[in-house]
């Protein structure tokens, strides 16, 4: 009777919300809560797999999280085809015997039905002869009966095997791939089912789910804790494994959300699907909806529709109450993205002459040439002016009215979104920090990148793809741009889930990820994973953490050191990206991941400057920032307001060098032609220019390593360090492969060198160490340092204490190996011991306020910020013995060393 009240109640909101069709826009929930002081100190965000929690992983049953990897493979728990949560498992078929497997207990005599789905789409294309079978066997591990799946590509495919128990009182159900041509292969599966076939009537149920093999299954929470020690347990599976209070209880903090409803999509079985078909979902200009994939079936929604909207937040935000921290995935794909090439439905239509309305004068609609503002239909005016499309990029974009649509969508999707996080906060009733996954391009497409102001962290995947320069280059960026685009306050979560796909040296290449990842600045995240099941990628990232942990001082509420900025300009690749109007902007993103390769290998220490349009977000933080800078690089920034150009020319009037790749012709902030002649740099001694064409000569260099011609790319890295002369912060001779970062910790006391080594054997999966390389480090003003210490977690018990040379303000220390990924930390006498102390006293008194349920204890956080205050100021014996008194008061060995594996 409840669940048909509800649903009556949401037909009525449905019927009251399509007399309003611009409501969500209009009538906005305010967002007046700032971010949880914890999310900062957050250093490890696990994101588990049901499969952790046994026969209590919450909403999930034995049947979803029993699978468990047979013989040479691992397993990784992912979205089903409903995309309901970790339903179904992507399994990495290491060698010929391999595969996923279920057990249960049966009876003897019986006949049973065993059923599966399979989808092959990650391999269909590298091998489509791949062979996938579902064997049935004993405890011997004799085969009881077993038939080929009949793949179906690109989709889900359904096998059926029977057979007889006889004897056996344990089957095992195996999903495998038969002498595959590749390995490693992938494939998914999911859709356990066992029934018997001779007593249907009797015992309908799925028997990997009876309570006789449940309880067989083992619960994993604790050796989670003992082998990630996390501060967050989340993803959408934390508060379901918490349903006993089994994490909270012990000062870990719990997260949920990612999956309660996808953002954009909604699944065909969704029992609202029929009534949000009417008014929710994305179509293209003839009409026709735009649908999901294969291999997740559903529609693709459009959340300028206020009806999905707000089903969308009422199932988001239902845990609100229940968790301290609100994941969604998938954000970054409004309904001009994907899956078709835009929208145009009635809502989009209505809400872009309603927002038109609004922003314009009677005299931009003249010169639009739109008689009756009140009754102009976009989807009529882009059918007759697809000949101006057809024009290219810089016709539509002179176009007002094709213009105007595409910044309509991109500011729309923000606010649904920035919606999305007031409400989930209001519903909350207590602090909560919410974020959404900003997948796209690992990051750096525009509107991925412009959510980045709202909510408490920016979160994104990176990782995956072949290993070249360029990717190694784009795989920082994803934590570099999320860092400017939160204005150097928000933390930056990475997902590197997708390197369990990739072909070769998939452990060397994610220790290194992981080491790229915490040296720029980002947290990795373990995703989607349990103990034993996901084996090497599990014990890998598990390291990572463990390490990170051990030494947190080095990486929680650090401050980088770099001198230079690049600049990420959203008005510049924002308005180029638009399908439907055949709009893209690869070669300016192209660019941009060029200069981030040329910066890195030539080991400038950098940071990205996000630069704004008022639609999408607020510069100032960024415009103070370039009083930190000696050197701006512009990469192909053609589009600019007089403001952002006034303050390039402030920045060169006061001594700052600018490196620009140049630009054939330049725009305003709306894409709008400038007049011939103007500049954004002022020319001079003070610009230094880069032709596109020696750019990406550069950065494809490593495809022909061995040319011996001279090219005017060779010349780029010695351009760079001419542009910063005497500015230089960091100097080595080490090979270019090894890229640094330079950081502060809280106390600013402690410079942190982190260095990571991207020389892999592909074919070993093994690092070329490098040995014996000298560093330079130009030191902070008033920072002192009488000694070096060497960690590593590539030997995570071993701490190698360095010879440090003092002179005129640099630091030179040699670093003996780099393995992997290599943190060398410069300090005086006490200074890394209060700097550890103050860390870990700020996690045992958040940790102590989730076992109690409210905020850190107040007179300790005030003593804590007086330690601070102290150490930051150079006072460092009084900060050094204050901030001992204060762990051993907050007992924080004793808290964070509980149950912890070293």
């Amino acid at each position: 009777m409840r669940k048909c009240g509800a649903l009556a109640i949401f037909l009525l909101l449905l019927g009251c919300l399509s007399s309003n069709p611009v409501l969500a826009a209009d009538q906005p929930i305010p967002d007046t809560q700032s971010s949880p002081d914890w999310v900062r100190d957050a250093l490890v965000i696990a994101m588990p797999a049901a499969a952790v929690g046994g026969c209590q992983a919450g909403v999930y049953t034995p049947a979803e999280n029993g699978i468990r990897p047979w013989r040479r493979a691992i397993v990784r728990w992912y979205t089903s085809r409903s995309v309901r949560g970790n339903g179904a498992a992507l399994v990495r078929q290491e060698a010929a015997d391999g595969g996923a497997q279920l057990s249960a207990v049966v009876d003897p005599n019986a006949d049973y039905l065993f059923e599966v789905s399979v989808n092959s789409a990650l391999e269909s294309s590298k091998d489509p002869m791949l062979a996938i079978w579902a064997t049935v066997v004993d405890a011997d591990d004799r085969v009881l009966s077993e038939s080929q799946v009949e793949l179906v590509a690109g989709d889900w495919a359904s096998c059926q095997v029977s057979f007889s128990s006889g004897s056996c009182r344990e089957v095992r159900c195996i999903v495998h791939a038969r002498a595959p041509n590749r390995l490693p292969c992938f494939y998914s599966v999911e859709g356990f089912r066992l029934t018997r076939k001779d007593r249907a009537w009797w015992n309908p149920q799925n028997l990997f789910n009876a309570s006789r093999t449940a309880v067989r299954l083992r619960d994993d929470r604790q050796r989670l804790i003992e082998t990630l020690d996390p501060d967050v347990v989340a993803g959408h599976n934390g508060v379901y494994l918490n349903w006993d209070g089994y994490f909270t209880q012990r000062g870990i903090a719990v997260g949920g959300g990612h999956w309660e409803q996808e953002y954009n999509h909604l699944s065909i079985d969704d029992p609202m699907a029929d009534q949000l078909r009417k008014d929710g979902v994305a179509r293209e200009l003839d009409g026709s909806e735009i649908l999901g994939g294969r291999l997740w079936p559903g529609y693709h929604m459009c959340h300028n529709s206020p009806a999905w909207h707000t089903y969308y937040k009422e199932q988001f935000t239902r845990i609100a109450p229940e968790v301290d921290l609100l994941t969604q995935d998938n954000i970054c794909v409004p309904s001009f993205m994907k899956w078709g090439k835009g929208c145009f439905c009635d809502r989009c239509r209505d809400g872009f002459r309603d927002w038109l309305s609004n922003r314009w004068s009677a005299e931009q609609f003249r010169q639009a040439r739109v008689d009756d503002p009140a009754a102009l239909d976009i989807v009529e005016y882009v059918r007759k002016a697809q000949p101006t499309i057809d024009k290219g990029r810089d016709a539509v974009l002179a176009d007002p009215l094709l213009r105007a649509y595409i910044q309509y969508h991109y500011a729309a999707s923000i606010d649904r979104w920035r919606d999305a996080v007031a409400t989930a906060r209001q519903k909350a009733g207590h602090p909560l920090a919410v974020c959404g996954n900003q997948w796209g391009a690992d990051g750096t497409w525009a509107n991925s990148v412009a959510l980045s102001q709202i909510g408490d962290a920016t979160f994104t995947e990176t990782g995956g793809g072949s290993l070249t320069p360029q990717k190694r280059a784009k795989d920082n960026l994803a934590a570099k741009v999320g860092q400017a685009a939160g204005d150097y306050q928000r933390p930056v979560w990475l997902c590197m889930s997708s390197l369990m796909q990739a072909p070769q040296a998939a452990q060397s290449r994610l220790r290194m990820i992981l080491g790229q990842g915490w040296a720029t600045g980002g947290l990795p995240m373990p995703w989607s994973t349990a103990p034993g099941a996901t084996g090497w990628f599990y014990d890998t990232e598990a390291q990572s953490c463990r390490f990170v942990q051990q030494h947190r001082a080095l990486f929680a509420r650090r401050e980088r050191v770099a001198n230079v900025g690049l600049v990420y300009s959203l008005p510049t690749h924002a308005w180029r990206r638009f399908k439907a109007f055949g709009l893209t902007e690869t070669r300016y993103t192209a660019w941009f991941i060029a200069c981030a390769q040329l910066l890195e290998e030539s080991r400038v220490p950098y940071e990205v400057n996000c630069w704004w349009h008022p639609l999408l977000g607020d510069e100032r933080v960024a415009m103070e920032r370039l009083s930190r800078y000696q050197v701006l690089v512009l990469p192909g920034v053609d589009c600019f307001s007089d403001a952002q150009r006034e303050a390039v020319r402030a920045f060169q009037a006061r001594g700052g060098r600018v490196l620009s790749v140049v630009c054939p012709a330049l725009y305003d902030a709306d894409a709008v032609a400038r007049p011939a002649g103007e500049t954004l740099a002022t020319p001079g001694d003070g610009l230094f220019e880069i032709r596109p064409e020696d750019l990406m000569q550069y950065a494809q260099a490593w495809k022909n390593p061995s040319s011996a011609a001279k090219t005017p790319a060779q010349d780029l890295p010695a351009l760079v360090h001419r542009a910063l002369g005497p500015d230089q912060i960091l100097q080595t001779e080490a090979s270019p492969l090894v890229w640094a970062d330079l950081w502060l910790d809280d106390t600013r006391q402690v410079l942190a060198l982190h260095l990571v080594n991207g020389d892999i054997d592909l074919e070993g999966d093994c690092f070329r160490p490098v040995e014996g390389n000298r560093w330079r480090l130009r030191l902070p003003a008033g920072l002192a340092v009488t000694e070096a210490l060497a960690i590593t977690p590539d030997e995570p018990s071993r701490s190698q204490p360095l010879p440090v040379e003092v002179a005129d303000g640099w630091a030179t220390v040699v670093v003996p190996r780099i393995e992997c990924y290599t943190v060398v930390a410069l300090y005086s006498d006490k200074s890394l011991t209060a700097a550890e102390n103050v860390a870990n006293s700020r996690r045992a008194l958040w940790r102590a306020g989730v076992k109690r349920g409210g905020p850190p204890d107040a007179a300790l956080s005030a003593d804590l910020q007086k330690v601070l205050s102290l150490l930051r100021a150079g006072q460092v014996d009084a900060g050094a013995t204050a901030a001992a008194e204060l762990a051993r008061r907050c007992g924080a060995d004793g808290l964070l060393r509980a149950g912890r594996t070293r």
